[in-house]
């Protein structure tokens, strides 16, 4: 998965390769992480919910991407929501790593 998802965001540059991101790409993502506001459309979620949290920060041990107020916003307004932090992840790891909590999480609640 990692060596598929690596060559699929890697180009072709001068005697090398580097990122397909474009710089303004970041740039813009980095100066505007909440410009989006998705809790409106939160009470349109009828379906089960799962919600796999990363509990670790991206950057630095705070910069949790889906931070507790966050969290608990989604809890009280998602009628069927239920949540599982997965230790030791991040917003990278979480997917990327392998994790057996994670993966019989999700094993679970298809179920």
């Amino acid at each position: 998965m990692l060596e598929a998802y690596y060559l699929y965001e890697l180009e072709d540059a001068d005697g090398g390769v580097r990122s397909r991101v474009k710089a303004e790409h970041i740039k813009e993502e980095a100066e505007n992480p909440t410009g989006y506001d998705a809790t409106k459309f939160y009470f349109r979620i009828k379906c089960p919910l799962l919600i796999l949290r990363a509990p670790e920060g991206m950057t630095t041990p705070d910069n949790i991407l889906l931070p507790e107020e966050a969290l608990a916003k989604m809890l009280r307004e998602i009628p069927d929501a239920k949540y599982v932090d997965i230790p030791g992840s991040n917003h990278y790891s979480i997917v990327m790593q392998p994790d057996k909590v994670r993966d019989a999480t999700i094993l679970d609640f298809l179920e």
